[in-house]
């Protein structure tokens, strides 16, 4: 079993060593009734300017990205609709800048998911 260190390495390394991460956020998701609603991640002292890894493990759910500009009733950009990832067993997901400030993210309720998912969020933070 991989310990957090190698699967940061190994993020890092899938990112061209480009990025150092010195956060890391570990949510478990115990079934589909588990779930996190609409947001951008907005902790003040998050680098905008460095990407954003996910790492998951277990249970197959979906990540669903919605514009700024569309969500809530809104519908200023017709030409942006939203987008759902099936983020599997050891998927990496990454979103790039300016992704997090233009882009809500959630991780619906999926009612037929019955099994845990781990998600490792690796971020940069200024020091």
């Amino acid at each position: 079993m991989p310990t957090l260190t190698d699967i940061k390495a190994r993020v890092e390394e899938t990112l061209d060593n480009k990025w150092r991460f010195n956060f890391v956020l570990i949510n478990r998701y115990k079934d589909g009734n588990d779930y996190m609603g609409e947001h951008r991640d907005d902790e003040k002292d998050l680098d905008l300017n460095a990407p954003i890894a996910s790492v998951s493990f277990g249970e197959t759910r979906d990540f669903v990205l919605k514009h700024k500009d569309n969500r809530g009733g809104r519908r200023f950009r017709s030409d942006l609709s939203h987008v759902t990832i099936a983020l599997q067993h050891g998927s990496l997901l990454v979103m790039h800048p300016p992704t997090n400030k233009c882009w809500y993210h959630s991780l619906p309720k999926r009612k037929l998911a019955k099994n845990p998912r781990v998600n490792l969020t690796f971020r940069v933070m200024s020091t």
